[in-house]
């Protein structure tokens, strides 16, 4: 066991270090230390005695309808008895911890909150070259655009965010609706949307993106709108943020914490509200110029540095 753990703690240091947009998972781990794997829910069963990580996003709730875990996770009764056995359950926001506890009767005093960082490669970008390309490729106007980020899962809540577009259209000054993200899900669809609300003309939908068009899109955006119905974290918003993209984002689930006073924050599900919050913002100037640098400031906060020390000190302790 001494020389398991040795390896698992080199392995996850590898990783930690290697990973930058998402948290390394314990299948990683286990793989990278080369260690025997008799299951993949519960790789430690036997030994009791690692830390069990619960990943960012374990359960996704359909708030209007239903509650089901998280895809990662293809058995709901083998996740609650893994979590129960875990000395630990590390997720990564206050909000997903009172989840946890909720939801997997897990005392709160085993639920660890290490909140995901935002990589130094999201930082603004001044590139009119590559930005040029982007303009031609998605016939951008001059008058800028608005972005939505997440594709069309109806968590994700495209159908409120182009109400509220279609609702405030004459005052958003003809600024084009650049949609990133899968723009077809089995339960919603970009331009499906956007033609029952006449908005065809006005949206793009930019399909997923590599990470350098991506950070450009969040330094030239107008405005970043992130109105999802359920968060475990939220990464765009940081993402955003870190990027200087003045955001507005929901007053739900774990958003709040991860946006702080950084964001416009609204309700997610009122359309009218969500097109006034967009109107403010492109209205007024000052307000843009906050939002950015408390956005800087915010972003600071959240580094995988700090979640790396964080959970090697969780994995000492639980190892000594």
């Amino acid at each position: 066991w001494e020389r398991t753990r040795r390896a698992l703690l080199d392995g996850g240091r590898r990783v930690l270090a290697r990973k930058g947009v998402e948290a390394a998972t314990v299948l990683e781990i286990v793989r990278e230390a080369g260690v025997s794997q008799p299951s993949f829910y519960n790789p430690f069963a036997s030994t009791d005695q690692l830390v069990e990580a619960i990943a960012a996003d374990l359960f996704e709730r359909d708030v209007r309808h239903k509650l089901r875990v998280f895809s990662r996770i293809a058995d709901p009764a083998e996740a609650i008895a893994t979590a129960n056995r875990a000395r630990r359950v590390v997720t990564v926001s206050e909000f997903s911890a009172r989840e946890i506890e909720a939801l997997y009767g897990i005392p709160r005093e085993r639920v660890v909150v290490i909140h995901n960082g935002v990589t130094e490669e999201f930082s603004p970008v001044q590139d009119e070259q590559g930005m040029a390309v982007l303009r031609a490729r998605w016939a951008i106007p001059s008058a800028g655009f608005i972005l939505f980020v997440g594709g069309a899962d109806p968590r994700k809540n495209h159908r409120v965010f182009l109400q509220a577009v279609a609702q405030s259209r004459s005052q958003l000054g003809g600024r084009a609706i650049l949609l990133v993200g899968d723009a077809e899900h089995p339960q919603g669809s970009y331009l499906a949307t956007a033609r029952s609300l006449g908005l065809e003309q006005d949206v793009r939908c930019t399909g997923r993106l590599n990470r350098e068009d991506l950070c450009r899109l969040y330094s030239y955006a107008e405005v970043f709108v992130f109105p999802s119905l359920y968060e475990g974290f939220g990464m765009p918003v940081l993402e955003a943020m870190a990027c200087g993209a003045p955001t507005i984002t929901s007053s739900t689930s774990s958003l709040p914490e991860v946006a702080g006073d950084a964001a416009l924050l609204v309700n997610p599900e009122d359309a009218e509200a969500l097109g006034a919050a967009m109107v403010k913002v492109l209205s007024e100037q000052a307000l843009r110029q906050q939002l950015r640098d408390r956005g800087f400031e915010r972003t600071r906060l959240f580094t995988w540095q700090r979640a790396a020390l964080r959970t090697s000190a969780l994995y000492r302790e639980l190892c000594a």
